[in-house]
């Protein structure tokens, strides 16, 4: 503690020194962990001053680090490319040590937490397009955890629809009908395109009945694209064949849909 003999109230000025050098801007109360590695020596410099005077400086003795732990700079909530159905947490973090980093998650949606572990990815199957995603991150090495970390909010924005009908076989030789059923988490008004389909085939673009009278002449193998819209940009589609031999029950084939 420094006294004045005026009775002056003296300010202080500090300088960290780390392994007998000063550290550039780390003249405040705390020493940034970023500074510092384990095996570090580190000591705190004091300068009292009246306004007139300053005192000859003193410095503690030094300090070996143990152990820093990580740290975490930032974290996001971000799309996956690959995956409309989920998001990834995105972490930005150090460890002074070189230590190995391992994370722990905690998601809320709409300020409930509604997961909680090692995996950095939530499946948003479900979720609408005003719910609002946060993450927490615990970065932690082999002897300590660093302070949790939230990302800042994240509205997921608009949800695709989902198809959730199968192709109908084709059992009649005149006439083929099939209804196409989609859902939107959003609550969103599907609207139904036939973008690809054989010569006569429509849909209604409302409620998704397909219809198509077999005219003759048409054995072969007819390709069938459906799209779901959302009017917000969200598309599903749905792609099957039709399949009319000249001889046997025509029967309808399932490719993979979106």
């Amino acid at each position: 503690m420094a006294d004045d003999p005026d009775g002056t109230e003296p300010t202080k000025r500090f300088q960290w020194i780390v392994n007998s050098a000063p550290v550039l801007g780390a003249t405040g109360l705390e020493l940034d962990p970023v500074h510092v590695k384990r095996g570090d020596q580190v000591s705190l410099e004091v300068v009292a001053f009246d306004g007139e005077l300053e005192s000859a400086p003193y410095r503690t003795e030094p300090v070996s680090v143990v152990n820093t732990p990580p740290l975490v700079s930032h974290v996001t909530v971000e799309a996956d490319a690959e995956h409309n159905s989920r998001v990834l947490a995105k972490v930005d973090a150090v460890d002074p040590d070189r230590d190995e980093i391992h994370y722990n998650y905690r998601w809320w949606r709409n300020d409930k937490q509604v997961k909680e572990g090692e995996e950095s990815i939530l499946d948003t199957t479900g979720f609408g397009r005003k719910d609002v995603v946060v993450v927490e991150v615990i970065a932690r090495d082999q002897d300590a955890a660093a302070a949790p970390v939230r990302s800042a909010p994240s509205a997921l924005g608009n949800s695709p629809p989902l198809i959730v009908s199968n192709p109908a076989a084709l059992t009649n030789r005149e006439q083929y009908e099939y209804v196409v059923q989609a859902k939107d988490v959003d609550g969103d008004t599907v609207s139904y395109v036939l973008e690809t389909g054989p010569p006569g085939m429509t849909i209604d673009r409302a409620t998704g009945q397909v219809s198509w009278k077999v005219i003759p002449g048409v054995a072969g193998t007819h390709r069938v694209k459906i799209m779901a819209e959302d009017g917000q940009g969200g598309i599903a589609w749905q792609e099957f064949e039709l399949s009319i031999p000249s001889t046997a029950q025509s029967q309808a084939s399932l490719p993979p849909q979106g």
